[in-house]
């Protein structure tokens, strides 16, 4: 159930709306296989794409980095074509960035460490992150919206916002309930704005009434609800995860990347689980 009768009319208008097709089409541009394969499958796709100009961004996807735990994916050995990347080429993080959770020496050193990289890093905030301290970042703007800045080079995309990479539309979500919450202390390792406020799902809608409903990417880190259930069935449906849904249901878009269920996985042509893989979009 929502928070508030506020939230659940809104997502009463949500589901509500009329259904729009989104346009048909195999998968192409990232290389993935065409068909549609089941979720117990791993993600496999062929080469990356040619660089299409000098002119344009380059911009790639990837899991949860839940610092320090899970970074080394954006090593140079596992990610090499960085070394032809510059700070106008991007990577998005789906959710569980863990860079801004206590201020510790280690956090430092791995702020620093992807400050010093050539691409710049951008992600979406997950269920285990500091918000105390992510809400408290300066907010810069960026990619025609608005994000909070971490570093130089480092930026959290905010929810219901829509930003737009090299004429791509990107909106992003971020949010998720954390299952282990019992086990956590509110304020130290756990935080209830892990889930969306009212005010966030409204601008969310907001947003994407202002595009019709029409992007190119959705990035999250929760799933809608129908994908969830078939891929991680253990995980209990909830408000954002049914707001997701209705999203998923009348808006047009290409491809919709999460992360959250530590998965690389293909649920269907355009839903796409991932943790470990960088992708090139």
């Amino acid at each position: 159930m929502f928070k508030s009768e506020q939230c659940s009319a809104l997502l009463a208008r949500s589901r509500a709306c009329d259904r729009l097709q989104a346009s048909a089409g195999s998968v192409s541009s990232s290389g993935f296989q065409r068909e549609i394969i089941t979720p117990t499958e791993i993600l496999r796709w062929g080469p990356p794409p040619k660089r299409r100009g000098t002119s344009a961004h380059r911009l790639y996807v990837t899991g949860d980095t839940h610092i320090p735990a899970d970074i080394q994916k954006l090593t140079s050995k596992r990610f090499p074509v960085q070394k032809e990347m510059t700070k106008s080429d991007y990577l998005i993080i789906c959710g569980d960035f863990g860079g801004v959770w206590d201020g510790s020496n280690e956090e430092k050193h791995w702020i620093k460490w992807l400050k010093n990289k050539g691409f710049t890093t951008l992600f979406v905030d997950g269920n285990h992150e500091n918000f105390e301290m992510l809400c408290s970042l300066p907010i810069v703007e960026f990619g025609n919206s608005y994000v909070h800045k971490v570093d130089e080079g480092i930026f959290h995309l905010m929810r219901g916002e829509i930003y737009t990479i090299d004429n791509k539309k990107i909106f992003t979500f971020g949010g998720a309930a954390s299952h282990d919450k019992e086990n956590r202390k509110e304020g130290r390792n756990w935080w209830r704005e892990e889930m969306p406020s009212c005010d966030e799902y409204k601008r969310a809608e907001e947003s994407l009434l202002k595009n019709d409903f029409s992007v190119d990417y959705i990035i999250t880190h929760s799933a809608p609800e129908s994908i969830q259930s078939k891929i991680a069935p253990a995980y209990e449906k909830n408000e954002l995860t049914d707001f997701l849904e209705s999203i998923k249901d009348k808006t047009i878009y290409n491809k919709w990347f999460f992360g959250h269920y530590h998965k690389d996985i293909i649920c269907d042509e355009k839903h796409i689980g991932i943790f470990n893989e960088i992708i090139e979009l």
